[in-house]
């Protein structure tokens, strides 16, 4: 399987439409499982098909990843325990009905080992961010790399099925020739004899006459074995007993693509071969990451909203005491990065050569398409 996997840039797509075109050109006997049974059987039996089945269906939670990042967003904290604080004022000014005022007036309090308690609850906008772009970019192309995977997966599972299923077809086939033909040998050979014993022949001819009925006896034991591996290669690839399967040799041919010039293959093959335009997402992939770490410096605004209370009561240096707080706040805030201590340019530098890796890949891709 591994095998076929890394063969996959030099499948041609006609292909696998050559092998779709043999898939529904006939039907077994009734009763019998024909070619479209085992290839639907192989996709339910074939192990890295259901791997690439299971990434296309994450694809989608990327897909909703992607769309996650730009939605509001929403926290709540709560807190409660035990907590001691001490607030002290010097230089106030104090002022009330029918007390007058007074300057540089201090007051002083504090909470032992008192009861405090906590929420905030806040939400949070993102409206410009350049690394969440880059992130959406990345989630939405790591989506379409697994869905190309799977058509990739499917592809190669398709072209093993009907290699493995015209390999025992061949091999019953050319058994089926092999069969005649001794008989036809045997029959020479009784004739040889026969005619030696009524002096006919000389005994030489008899000689060569079991020798060759010899020879083809020892290819008949050969096919018979090639003939059991390859079903056991095909019961092994598709779970489906040999004995079961109605093996048949198309009566039709399949229509093939029309003939075309070679500079028209190549621009089919570039456009729309199934590694090729993996790997086109993979350096669209390397480059957005670039994109990410090159914005760790970049602004973001974002649109805020929270509301929150303190608390803390209890017995301190003073007496009884207790103090809270609340507070609410809606509003745009900006954030700027201004030293990572030289992270973001080491990761910047990596992210480069990322994207000459991946573009490196694509080309030798490419020329080997």
């Amino acid at each position: 399987m591994r095998e076929r996997c890394s063969s996959m840039p030099n499948k041609s797509r006609w292909l696998a439409a050559f092998c779709s075109g043999w898939l529904a050109l006939y039907a077994a006997p009734a009763g019998a499982i024909d070619l479209m049974d085992v290839w639907r059987t192989a996709r339910m039996h074939d192990p890295d098909y259901a791997v690439a089945r299971a990434e296309q269906a994450m694809a989608f939670a990327k897909l909703s990843q992607a769309a996650a990042l730009w939605r509001p967003t929403a926290n709540l904290v709560g807190a409660a325990g035990v907590a001691s604080g001490e607030t002290s004022v010097r230089g106030a000014q104090f002022s009330a009905p029918s007390f007058g005022s007074s300057e540089s007036v201090a007051f002083n309090t504090s909470v032992n080992n008192g009861v405090s308690t906590r929420w905030l609850l806040s939400g949070r906008i993102p409206l410009v961010s350049r690394e969440r772009e880059a992130q959406h970019q990345q989630l939405v192309l790591s989506a379409d790399i697994a869905d190309l995977d799977w058509h990739a997966a499917q592809q190669t599972l398709m072209l093993a099925t009907v290699q493995r299923y015209f390999d025992v077809v061949q091999a019953s086939e050319t058994l089926r020739v092999l069969r005649r033909q001794q008989d036809a040998i045997n029959q020479a050979l009784t004739e040889s004899r026969d005619r030696f014993k009524i002096g006919d022949v000389p005994v030489t001819d008899t000689y060569e006459a079991a020798a060759r009925a010899e020879a083809i006896s020892a290819q008949r034991l050969a096919l018979e074995t090639d003939l059991q591996l390859k079903q056991a290669e095909f019961e092994a690839m598709t779970g489906i007993a040999a004995s079961a399967v109605g093996w048949q040799i198309p009566s039709k041919k399949p229509v093939l693509a029309e003939r075309q010039s070679l500079e028209y293959w190549l621009k089919e093959s570039a456009a729309k071969n199934w590694m090729l335009r993996k790997l086109g997402a993979a350096v669209e992939l390397a480059r957005q990451e670039a994109v990410k770490t090159d914005s760790a410096f970049a602004p973001t605004v974002d649109l805020i909203a929270q509301i929150g209370a303190d608390r803390l009561s209890g017995n301190g240096d003073y007496g009884s005491a207790s103090s809270s707080a609340s507070n609410r706040i809606v509003g745009v805030q900006m954030t700027l990065p201004i030293y990572t201590g030289g992270m973001q340019s080491a990761r910047l530098l990596e992210a480069s050569r990322g994207i000459e890796k991946a573009e490196a890949l694509t080309d030798r891709a490419r020329q080997q398409v």
